[in-house]
């Protein structure tokens, strides 16, 4: 199986799949998931991929909040980058990760 990541951000659109990333993340949710920052990068990434900006940009400022207040700027900085660009209406194509 993909991973979630891979799922919504693929720049591959018959390996992309964001409605499977976010049906993925929210079986897999348990209410400390919703707390994971890298959980909440990938589903905002997934709703980008399917143009929910405004629900993207929302996730991910939940995400960088998160990832700071665990101490990880690095991943703060990096979600922050995306988050821009969801502010802009474009999502974030990759196979990192």
């Amino acid at each position: 199986m993909l991973s979630p990541w891979l799922l919504a951000t693929s720049p591959d659109e018959r390996v992309r799949k964001p409605r499977g990333a976010k049906s993925w993340l929210t079986n897999a949710a348990r209410p400390p998931d919703t707390l994971n920052p890298r959980f909440l990068d990938t589903l905002a990434a997934a709703y980008a991929s399917q143009n929910q900006f405004d629900r993207a940009a929302e996730t991910a400022s939940q995400a960088v909040d998160y990832a700071a207040r665990l101490g990880q700027a690095t991943l703060a900085c990096e979600i922050t980058r995306r988050l821009e660009l969801y502010k802009t209406g474009k999502g974030y194509l990759s196979f990192r990760r």
